[in-house]
């Protein structure tokens, strides 16, 4: 094969077009397609297109303070917190409301933010597990999961710690069948939920709600 070599002439002595071994004498060469190439025999795909992404302003109220921030209009609750609002106590694990890892208090009742836009959460009050330090009943918990063993890796406490809460004010007679019940939601692979169980246990006996709702 001959081909033209601008780098070799007059200077070098050698004429500026020389025979030089092309890419089919090299090993392999000819072998098959290049990655530019498509298959023998399949048509070219055409280029992948992508819609533009959009931004919606989000007003949310959470553990008392509001928050303004700027998501696409699909990110849910979950995500707006964690990533737009710095919380990240509260998780996320399976996002299509069957963990619980991601549970937080909405209107003063459990809900899951995995399921829903944030943008369908503007106007309600929303509570993480940072905003209940101080929140005795949490304290009371707390104290009990520690002493009841009641986590190990720790990654379903806040969705855990969320729906107990929300068991002791509700119901607060509740015994050991009917809270097994309430933690149907909340999925645990560590601890076998005898320790969770016997904490709410402990916080029925010992801590009077100060508010119950309705069953």
């Amino acid at each position: 094969m001959t081909i033209a070599n601008p780098a070799r002439g007059a200077a070098s002595g050698v004429p500026a077009t020389a025979d030089v071994a092309g890419p089919a004498a090299l090993p392999g060469a000819g072998a098959g397609p290049t990655l530019a190439s498509p298959a023998p025999g399949r048509a070219r795909q055409p280029a992948l297109r992508f819609p533009a992404v959009t931004e919606a302003r989000v007003h949310l109220v959470v553990n008392g303070t509001d928050h303004i921030i700027h998501c696409e209009p699909r990110t849910h609750l979950a995500d707006a917190l964690r990533e737009h609002c710095g919380l990240t106590a509260t998780h996320i694990g399976c996002e299509h409301g069957v963990c619980g890892a991601c549970t937080v208090e909405v209107d003063g009742m459990p809900q899951r933010a995995c399921l829903q836009s944030a943008q369908r959460f503007e106007g309600k009050a929303i509570a993480t597990l940072e905003g209940m330090d101080d929140d005795p009943l949490n304290i009371a918990l707390r104290q009990a999961f520690t002493d009841n063993h009641a986590l190990q890796c720790g990654y379903c406490t806040p969705g855990m710690l969320i729906t107990a809460r929300d068991i002791v004010r509700r119901l607060p007679q509740a015994d050991e069948a009917r809270i097994r019940e309430e933690l149907a939601g909340n999925l645990c692979r560590c601890t076998g939920y005898r320790g969770i169980v016997h904490a709410i246990q402990h916080v029925l006996k010992t801590y009077r709600p100060e508010t119950v709702h309705a069953d």
